[in-house]
């Protein structure tokens, strides 16, 4: 089979996945997307209960309306926001379907390199198509070959740790069964339970930890004893709370103003200047959280870690990466080109639920797409350019 006739594999189908591929069928060009879930979103199904703050016509693609136009969907009204769920099963899973076979489900990608060409090796390398390894639902081993690879796989995987220094706090993996790294479901009987009456830290400062705020402090209001603690690595600012009335997302700033009327309300406390080092059990089973500079906090009975996400980069080791050596993103960007031997990455930003500057647009995340340059050789995916996003709201 010759290059050209094979398919341009796009690992995730999630939002960025799935809108890839539209693009792809709508330049003759054909995708093949590999779903580690069961579905269509598998990640975004897991936050279904958090309510976007774009509205819906801010989050479909016109290329995927185009492919969904002969199956009769019809686009919900444009100017209302979205939960993760909706999202799902009224759009994402839909395209996914109207795609047909060029998705498979069920298959985790393990590993892509060049064919023949481990990363150390120079010669003929960029000539050469992307080989995947795989293993599906069922346990079975594959080899797949791409002429391109778009990495759409996202970061929800791998959430950020409660320790400051970007490193677990000491003792955080052994009380996993009181932190939890998403935004809790407080619709949920069982969830609800586990927060109502009780005190709760809440470690991050983006959009997810102003969503959990907010919905802890509804509790508060109905079941008493519900209390929250705001652990910040800063200090409170004017931005603290984003834009406010301000924020050309309406529904953005009015997310913050929750968030604040938590804290001014006395339904949440807030801790500044606080850099968590290690996570301790109390003799009752409470946490107590100890900062760096010695700090002990009062006991708490669950921990919400909501300090972002970060990329698993672990099945492109064999792959050549150009990356900032902070943000994990490629550092080079270029003018559009013709379709050849690439490895396109798109990735969610550190924090996917996290306020975004104004104007930073449409689609969740950073689109990051890499070729091979000939004046940088020694990169397999060279070339980035910005993929607008929004991010969500409670």
């Amino acid at each position: 089979m010759s290059e050209q006739q094979l398919p341009v594999v796009v690992i995730g189908a999630g939002p960025v996945g799935l809108a890839a591929a539209a693009h792809l069928v709508e330049r003759g060009i054909e995708p093949l997307v590999l779903e580690a879930g069961p579905a269509a979103a598998s990640a975004v199904r897991e936050w279904s209960h958090v309510r976007l703050f774009s509205t819906w016509g801010e989050v479909t693609d016109p290329a995927a309306e185009k492919l969904l136009a002969p199956t009769g969907w019809t686009k919900p009204d444009a100017a209302t926001y979205p939960s993760g769920g909706d999202w799902a099963e009224q759009y994402l899973q839909p395209l996914a379907d109207a795609l047909g076979d060029r998705v498979r489900y069920g298959t985790q990608v393990t590993g892509v390199s060049r064919t023949g060409r481990d990363r150390i090796v120079d010669a003929d390398r960029e000539s050469q198509p992307f080989v995947l390894h795989l293993t599906t639902s069922d346990g079975r081993e594959e080899r797949l070959f791409a002429r391109a690879v778009i990495d759409a796989s996202g970061t929800w995987t791998t959430p950020g740790p409660a320790g400051a220094s970007g490193l677990p706090a000491l003792g955080e993996k052994a009380v996993t069964d009181r932190v939890t790294y998403r935004v809790p479901d407080l619709k949920d009987p069982a969830v609800r339970a586990r927060y109502a009456g009780r005190r709760t830290a809440v470690i991050g400062s983006g959009a997810s930890a102003f969503t959990a705020l907010a919905t802890l402090a509804d509790v508060a209001q109905e079941e008493p004893g519900t209390h929250a603690v705001w652990i910040l690595r800063r200090g409170i600012s004017g931005s603290t709370f984003g834009g406010g009335e301000a924020d050309e997302l309406p529904a953005r700033g009015a997310l913050g103003l929750a968030a604040k009327a938590a804290v001014d309300n006395g339904h949440a406390d807030a801790v500044t200047g606080f850099r968590t080092e290690a996570i301790e059990r109390a003799e009752d089973e409470r946490l107590i959280l100890v900062g760096d500079d010695g700090r002990r906090l009062d006991p708490v009975d669950e921990v919400i870690v909501l300090t972002g996400f970060r990329p698993d980069l672990s099945f492109l080791s064999e792959v050549r990466l150009g990356l900032d050596e902070r943000l994990q993103a490629p550092t080079r960007a270029g003018a559009p080109h013709r379709p050849q031997p690439a490895l396109l990455r798109h990735r969610l930003p550190a924090r996917p639920q996290g306020a975004v500057p104004p104007r930073a647009g449409h689609l969740p995340g950073r689109h990051e797409v890499l070729r091979p340059r000939p004046h940088l050789p020694r990169h397999d995916r060279l070339r980035a350019g910005p993929l607008r996003r929004r991010g969500h709201r409670r």
